[in-house]
């Protein structure tokens, strides 16, 4: 139910969205979840449910939609950055081992001492952004 004022005297079962002013008079008796900006109860009168009183009346079928699209795009983003931290810590590995490869066959002839010291050097240095960037998305929540 939707309306600016509204006074009960009898029984209701359901939600009730009041922009203004909901009285419950002292034989009511209202099951359900209200919304309201003011609120005012006589004693006797009974109430079950829950009461939101933050002052912004909205439908709620109206405000489903989008926390849907919401949760929709949180998970999308989630995934995005994942898989970026995943590509970032492929291609500095790569990047490190290609390096090493390039030394050795400049200055080693076939030997692989650059290979194996820059993919270990690669592979502490994208756990390090690796774990960085956990740090971050940990503290964005």
């Amino acid at each position: 139910m939707h309306c600016k004022n509204f006074e009960i005297e009898g029984s209701l079962d359901g939600k009730i969205f009041v922009t203004e002013l909901l009285s419950l008079r002292a034989r009511s008796k209202v099951l359900g979840d209200i919304s309201t900006s003011k609120l005012a109860i006589e004693p006797g009168a009974v109430f079950t449910g829950k009461c939101d009183m933050s002052g912004s009346i909205q439908n709620p079928n109206a405000t489903k939609p989008t926390e849907s699209k919401e949760n929709n795009s949180s998970g999308l983003n989630k995934y995005v950055e994942y898989s970026g931290i995943a590509f970032q810590m492929v291609a500095i590995i790569l990047a490190f081992v290609w390096a090493g490869k390039k030394i050795d066959e400049k200055f080693f002839n076939g030997e692989s001492v650059f290979i194996i010291v820059f993919s270990l050097l690669g592979v502490l240095i994208s756990m390090y952004f690796v774990i960085k960037d956990f740090i971050k998305i940990s503290r964005k929540k």
